[in-house]
């Protein structure tokens, strides 16, 4: 163990976290044991050796369609049987695959209280007699609903969250999303993947985490020319690691999940130093997350001409320590727990001491949460039904002209003023712009001259706009005379006025 590397991990340990608020479970010993008609006998047994103290219902199904539904968590299961609801506080399952996974397919993990004679064997039964009692777990998450870009005005844009949960705690409503604390278990892939930051780790924020690879990388150069390769890991691989041997340049990081560090925080600690960043991964579905999000940075920093890298690792084994000298000037900005923000932080840092020189966009794959969006301007009419429905003000309309504009730095590539344009008249791009003063300034992608009221001549519209109306109701037999065509080039109020006093032809 060399100087640099006590150092750094000192410096780590002395971080402080701030505290999450907790959840609390109560459960008092009801235990639902379901069960197909062939494991029936081995369902009795177990339900006949239960201590006094806990209580137990068999429900027996032949098959998952007699059992409706499975749902809830520790201390409050319900089970619906037929038109019959069975409310439990755990389940023990002796179908193969869990009976849960059957009825709803979209979880991949098991709620907690619930436990898979299949999966788990004896232990499942252990565990299952040891759920009684209250019990508590962090709240893994903070969700900030303005940011949230999962739709708007009806329309449904990002669905990345939703999509990443493999506990079903997270649901659409409506425009937003909501979370059920109780069944997020905080593995991270919501917060991996959120392109706007409106999810958030909460244990620790972002802003702790990124306080403390600041010391840790410090202190390590302190005492090392070099700079040092970070190795995240969950907690509960510790083992793995320890039985990996690593080597001394190498900082083992244990977080809560690898899901909560996310592209921004691996250029965070390219930008304060580190020369490289691995995840060890243990759970397949959470590497494909952090894969999808490894290959982006991979296109940024291949660009940029860095040797430095992150890479997603699943067998620990794997990991390489390779000698890199550490930046010239390592980054001093201060974390914060705004993603978007910290993310452009430390590309811009990355950028300016960058081996290769970069002028033009870098081209990023579908999926990416950077990007422009073009515009047809023969298809558009300046409806500002994208600006409507854009929830970070990346596309906003011109004022009292009729004009569109776009902040690229804002944009998340959700596609909601993809799906809200009736015109079908904007495309996606995704890509990185390299120049932090055009990334951050409002471009024109459309105008029109305005349409001036017939009678007060007022702007109200655009020749653009009306032009498509008409032709629209060209053949309406209520728009067949010059005064109703004529109406429609008012304004709402002189059209009202119009319609009522009997001018206008």
């Amino acid at each position: 163990m060399t100087a640099a590397y006590r150092a750094a991990m000192d410096a780590l340990a002395l971080v402080r976290p701030a505290p999450t608020d907790l959840v609390e479970f109560v459960s008092r010993g009801r235990i639902g044991i379901v069960a197909p008609a062939e494991a029936v006998e081995e369902a009795e047994n177990a339900a006949s050796n239960l201590p006094p103290e806990l209580s137990s219902t068999v429900i027996i199904g032949n098959t998952d369609s007699e059992i409706r539904s499975i749902n809830g968590h520790l201390g409050a299961f319900v089970i619906q049987q037929g038109e019959q609801n069975i409310t439990v506080d755990s389940v023990l399952d002796f179908f193969s695959p869990p009976l849960v996974q059957m009825v709803n397919p979209t979880l991949t993990t098991l709620p907690l209280g619930y436990f898979s004679m299949a999966q788990s064997g004896q232990e499942a039964l252990q565990q299952v007699l040891d759920m009684r009692g209250t019990f508590h777990k962090p709240r893994y998450f903070q969700y900030q609903k303005s940011l949230c870009a999962h739709g708007a005005n009806g329309k449904t844009g990002c669905t990345r969250c939703l999509d990443a949960c493999p506990t079903g705690a997270i649901v659409s409503v409506g425009d937003k999303v909501e979370v059920n604390s109780y069944l997020c278990q905080g593995c991270g892939g919501c917060v991996m993947t959120c392109p706007s930051g409106a999810m958030r780790y909460a244990y620790p924020p972002p802003q702790d985490t990124l306080q403390a690879l600041r010391a840790a990388i410090t202190a390590y150069g302190k005492h090392d020319s070099g700079a040092p390769t970070l190795l995240f890991y969950a907690a509960d691989c510790a083992a793995d690691i320890r039985a990996a041997k690593l080597a001394p340049e190498v900082l083992p990081i244990a977080v809560e999940e690898v899901g909560a560090i996310g592209l921004e925080i691996w250029l965070c600690a390219l930008a304060y130093g580190a020369a490289h960043v691995f995840l060890y991964a243990d759970n397949t579905r959470l590497a494909a997350l952090a894969q999808e999000q490894q290959h982006i940075v991979k296109i940024i920093l291949d660009a940029l001409g860095y040797r430095c890298a992150v890479t997603v690792l699943e067998n620990v084994s794997d990991i390489t320590a390779e000698a890199h000298t550490a930046l010239a000037a390592p980054a001093s900005f201060a974390p914060d727990n705004e993603k978007r923000r910290m993310f452009f932080m430390a590309f811009n840092h990355l950028l300016t001491a960058a081996p290769a020189v970069v002028d033009l966009p870098i081209d990023l794959p579908m999926g990416a949460m950077f990007g422009e969006i073009t515009v047809n301007a023969k298809k558009c009419t300046l409806c500002m039904a994208c600006a409507g429905a854009c929830p970070v003000s990346a596309v906003r309309a011109g004022g009292t002209t009729p004009r569109l504009l776009f902040v690229e730095e804002n944009c998340v590539q959700c596609g909601l003023c993809e799906v809200a344009c009736p015109e079908n008249a904007i495309t996606l791009k995704p890509r990185l712009l390299v120049d932090s003063g055009l990334r951050r300034q409002a471009r024109l992608l459309n105008e029109d001259k305005p349409l001036l009221c017939l009678e007060c001549s007022k702007p109200f519209a655009t020749e653009r706009i009306v032009g498509r109306i008409e032709e629209k109701l060209k053949s309406h037999w209520m728009f067949q005379d010059e005064k109703s065509q004529r109406r429609l080039r008012l304004c709402e109020e002189c059209r009202v006025r119009d319609m009522f006093d009997g001018k206008g032809g």
